[in-house]
């Protein structure tokens, strides 16, 4: 498998970690919608939930990744035929406030 295949391989898997419910997922539509509510929120209560453990916040590195991999899933171009009510303008706002705090204003 070349390397443009693995790392694609690789990315929807650990997208689809992050879209894995919790037990919380039952009281949103879906978990993409329990997600947004968590960016939304701006509240470290929620880091468990969103996949953030303290090393996100002294790792840039690692902090990046799982950001960009948060603004891949909620792109308003990668999402505009979605028939999902989100405002996926709005949500990649919130997730780019929500990495510029965790990460003290690096990101």
């Amino acid at each position: 498998m070349g390397k443009k295949k693995e790392f694609l391989k690789d990315n929807k898997k650990e997208e689809n970690d992050l879209l894995e419910e919790t037990k919380y997922t039952r009281f949103f539509k879906n978990r993409l919608y329990e997600i947004a509510f968590y960016f939304e929120m701006q509240n470290a209560a929620f880091d468990a939930m969103l996949g953030v453990k303290p090393v996100h916040s002294k790792d840039m590195k690692k902090c990046a990744e799982l950001r960009k991999r948060y603004l891949a899933m909620f792109h308003p171009d990668a999402n505009i035929n979605s028939d999902l009510d989100l405002d996926f303008t709005e949500v990649t706002k919130n997730i780019e406030s929500y990495f510029k705090t965790l990460s003290g204003g690096k990101l």
